[in-house]
């Protein structure tokens, strides 16, 4: 791709991102109140010229005939850091055309070097990194820096690092943003920040859209209702008891007729922030990345993940999103004021659990590995464990059972178990587990007799 063609890009990626803001009447009290430009002119009295920018926004304060402020947008997509130099240039033909109510705005695909963040900052100019949603672990049906804003909290050393980092990979915020007060992931408060500097008595006043309008799209729903809905899902499959099949859900589901299912070999072993699964709506399909560690309790929630995804509806909110293992880690709080990635990332995990390890037949699989190591509840539920030895050991005997029988992780199991009240587990570490582990050849009974 030549240098026009990909600048032009990040310019009609910008242009649209804007537009659509102000259409929706999200982006300083909408149409009413702004008017949005791609490559338009404003006259330079120093070269008796306009100067044409990439990208333009004219906002008008009630009944004026001219607009109150203007923010004059410049995009840069290079292949390396955007230099000093370029910031200064672009400053300087800012203040040409309107030095008092005009905001200079820098939007990078790439990183910028540090000269040039500081000089900006001196300035009063907005500066952003701006990832494309292909380089997003969420690919949300509206921005994420828009929808998000006020529901996860901007981490300044995260944004710092994106501004300055020309390889740094981001999963939540498209835009990562600088103004001379703040670094932060809100378009909302980058341009309040912006009408701060203006010469006029609060102008975001008249435009700003709070933050509490925006609600979270996905609807909440309880631990019971999910249950309820993996339960039904089932039914196309006529699940009786034990381990349940996957493939046989996704040939036989009706939201599954148009399901592509992929299955991606990968030769290295699984590292941090590796992809173990995702989701894509339009076309749908769902990849399975397959390490060379092989962890089939680990693929087969993955795969639980993503038909999640599918099942409960997240297509009319999400276009696409990637798992890692990190994203398994048990969340034990489920609030009605959380983001959308929250409460879906939330959601699929539960249901997941759910589905591989449906209520009753792992209730009943629980209870006979206890009566069959004669163990009882003596106060404190019926399996507990805490840092005695021999509490310990019997975990990992009928956690062992339990990951054979449905083909799960021993965290899964954990994890089911403790939702279900059948485990308390009140160890502070797991320092003791990896001595007392015994070989799986050691215990061969464990997933057959109970079966």
């Amino acid at each position: 791709m030549n240098s026009t063609i990909k600048g032009n890009a990040l310019e009609d990626s910008i242009f649209s991102y804007f537009h659509n803001l102000i259409e929706s009447g999200n982006f300083f009290g909408g149409m009413k109140s702004c008017k949005i430009f791609q490559k338009k002119g404003y006259y330079s009295r120093d070269r008796e010229a306009e100067i044409i920018f990439d990208v333009s926004v004219e906002a008008y304060l009630s009944e004026a005939s001219n607009y109150s402020f203007l923010f004059l947008i410049e995009c840069k997509n290079y292949g390396h850091p955007v230099p000093v130099n370029d910031v200064e240039e672009f400053f300087a033909k800012v203040q040409q055309v309107g030095a008092a109510n005009s905001k200079a705005i820098l939007i990078s695909s790439n990183s910028i070097q540090s000269g040039g963040l500081a000089f900006a900052k001196s300035k009063g100019m907005g500066i952003a990194r701006y990832y494309g949603p292909e380089n997003l672990k969420w690919q949300l049906d509206r921005s994420n820096s828009y929808s998000l804003q006020g529901k996860i909290s901007s981490n300044s050393s995260s944004i710092i690092s994106s501004l300055t980092q020309e390889d740094k990979k981001i999963s939540i915020f498209d835009f990562h943003l600088q103004t001379a007060k703040r670094y932060t992931n809100s378009i909302d408060e980058f341009f309040e920040d912006l009408c701060k500097d203006f010469n006029t008595e609060e102008p975001s006043a008249d435009f700003r859209v709070a933050i509490e309008q925006l609600p979270c799209l996905v609807p909440f729903l309880s631990k019971n209702e999910l249950e309820q809905q993996a339960t039904a899902a089932l039914e196309c499959i006529e699940y009786k008891q034990g381990y349940v099949d996957l493939q046989e859900i996704s040939r036989n589901h009706p939201a599954m007729t148009n399901l592509k299912i992929k299955h991606t070999k990968i030769d290295s072993t699984t590292s941090a922030g590796a992809p173990l699964g995702r989701i894509e709506f339009k076309p749908l399909v769902i990849e399975l990345f397959i390490y060379a560690d092989n962890n089939i309790g680990r693929d087969r929630f993955t795969f639980a993940h993503e038909l999640a995804h599918l099942l409960l509806g997240h297509g009319r909110f999400l276009r696409s999103e990637y798992t890692e293992e990190a994203d398994f880690k048990p969340q034990k709080s489920l609030q009605h004021g959380e983001s959308d990635i929250f409460r879906m990332e939330y959601q699929a995990n539960y249901f997941a659990a759910c589905l591989l390890m449906p209520r009753q037949s792992f209730f009943e699989h629980f209870m006979k590995i206890l009566r069959h190591l004669n163990l009882h509840d003596k106060g404190f539920g019926p399996l507990f464990v805490d840092a005695q030895d021999c509490n310990i050991k019997n975990y990992l005997i009928v956690t062992t059972a339990l990951m054979r029988i449905y083909g799960t992780s021993r965290m899964a199991v954990t994890f089911r178990a403790e939702e279900l009240g059948l485990l308390r587990d009140d160890r502070n570490s797991f320092s003791n587990v990896a001595r007392l582990i015994e070989s799986e050849e050691g215990l061969p009974w464990l997933g057959k007799e109970v079966e």
